[in-house]
């Protein structure tokens, strides 16, 4: 590429400059890939970024009348109360337990009333602690994040005592995935059934 550029004062002259070009980068790898806990290897690629939108698009049961958590009855929730239920899954996921609380109002985690606001605190510990006295867990991963429903609803996800030579996976969402072991049902339903005790 020609250039023009000074090369003694008050005089000008056309120089040659090579331009290399510069090739696309893929974004760089977050830091929590490299922690001895992420549980997958190989080469890894961050997506393209979609351009952002001009509205946010709505998510699943915006409105109460369209709401799955709202239309469920009490009896699909292995414990409830008057204002928090506690689902569980209908199957084995393959960690020993993984539970959703959910108000019973409709309402996002912003829109909580100073009541709500203090018992969701008091029912994240009592979930935890409730999890955590299944045999062999060893930590609760506590997770929310409201993209696919407008419904508040918090994950906990027990993690397994580490193995003899064995990382755990780490804190984040994917690290769980390392925890992935098949578990039957009958012990699965066990383990449903320990939980809707510990909360009564």
């Amino acid at each position: 590429m020609a250039i023009v550029r000074e090369i003694e004062s008050g005089q000008w002259a056309l120089a040659c400059t090579k331009v290399s070009v510069v090739p696309h980068n893929a974004a760089p790898l977050p830091d929590f890939t490299r922690w001895p806990s992420f549980p997958f290897e190989g080469d890894l690629r961050v997506k393209d970024l979609a351009p952002p939108v001009a509205v946010e698009p709505p998510r699943s049961g915006e409105d109460a009348s369209d709401c799955v958590a709202c239309n469920t009855s009490d009896d699909a929730y292995i414990w409830f109360s008057e204002r928090w239920r506690v689902r569980a899954m209908d199957r084995p996921t393959g960690l020993p337990m993984v539970l959703i609380l959910e108000c019973r109002s409709h309402l996002d985690l912003g829109d909580l009333p100073n009541l709500l606001a203090a018992e969701l605190g008091v029912m994240t510990v009592r979930l935890e602690r409730a999890i955590r006295s299944l045999d062999g867990v060893a930590r609760v991963h506590v997770n929310r994040w409201g993209d696919g429903s407008a419904h508040l609803h918090m994950w906990f996800l027990a993690c397994r005592v580490r193995r003899s030579g064995q990382r755990r996976a780490g804190p984040h969402p994917v690290g769980v995935a390392r925890d992935f072991l098949r578990f039957s049902d009958c012990r699965y339903v066990g383990h449903r059934t320990h939980i809707s005790t510990e909360l009564t």
